[in-house]
């Protein structure tokens, strides 16, 4: 039981969190237009803009994040900038983020614990997994620092008698088990199972982030991770489940700590 709140608990954070809505390309255009900082071409179409302290001067420094398209029609972004204007307008500072991606945004949350914001960059691969790639770092005497991101858990997934799956997470040790009784009539047109018994094996696929959130914990400043990892049955688009991971950093191991990690049941 305690388990199952917990895992509620980080879900409904994961939920409930406080959402930056991404600036509209106008303002975001208008903006830099009128400062005569930043040549946009040079960078691409502005997606998102956001305002924080993430150099360190105590100011509103303003983080773009733009994108650079092949085909304007395509909606993936071949590549992508993360452009940094001081407060006082006088440095810049590019991030060119090595991955491009579908949907890309910026979180921005202290997540390294020495009081400034960092910059964390996502995109969807636009894969039947339903992965996304993600790009962490922070901006130190204007320039850019990468951090490293926690792993995807491993783990192994089994098929069993009576529509249930057991699920090992490697990292933790610890075993749970599925209920997929509720999948009985496709399992049983699959010839997965007769009358509650296993005919061939199944291996579950585990992948790797499908989300990689920041959260704050209540009376702290320093931000964690949630990360979701969806695991799949019998083909990629039955989706059977879930890997919850919290992921907060150490930095006397200069590394992530893994906190706290469920499996929880698709619905």
């Amino acid at each position: 039981m305690n388990r199952m709140i917990r895992a509620l608990a980080i879900l409904m954070m994961l939920v409930m969190m406080v959402e930056t809505n991404p600036s509209d390309a106008q303002a975001v255009n208008r903006s830099f237009k009128s400062t005569n900082q930043i040549p946009d071409q040079q960078y691409g179409i502005p997606i998102q803009m956001l305002t924080a302290d993430v150099t360190g001067d105590h100011g509103a420094d303003q983080i773009v994040l733009y994108g650079i398209k092949n085909s304007p029609d395509s909606p993936y972004y071949e590549k992508l900038n993360v452009v940094v204007v001081s407060s006082n307008e006088k440095k810049i500072t590019v991030t060119q983020v090595p991955m491009g991606g579908y949907n890309p945004y910026m979180k921005l949350c202290d997540m390294n614990g020495d009081g400034i914001a960092d910059i964390l960059v996502g995109a969807e691969t636009g894969g039947s997994s339903g992965d996304s790639d993600y790009y962490l770092f922070t901006v130190k005497n204007n320039k850019s620092v990468s951090l490293p991101l926690p792993q995807p858990l491993t783990g192994v997934g089994v098929y069993q008698d009576h529509y249930l799956v057991q699920i090992t997470i490697k990292e933790t040790g610890k075993v749970y088990t599925l209920d997929l009784s509720h999948r009985k009539a496709l399992y049983d047109r699959e010839g997965i199972y007769k009358n509650g018994k296993l005919l061939k094996p199944v291996n579950v696929s585990i992948n790797a982030f499908s989300k990689l959130e920041p959260i704050h914990a209540v009376n702290e400043t320093q931000c964690s991770l949630v990360g979701i990892q969806r695991m799949s049955g019998i083909y990629n688009a039955d989706t059977i489940g879930y890997i919850v991971s919290l992921w907060k950093w150490n930095s006397y191991l200069n590394n992530w700590s893994l906190m706290f990690a469920s499996v929880e049941p698709s619905k």
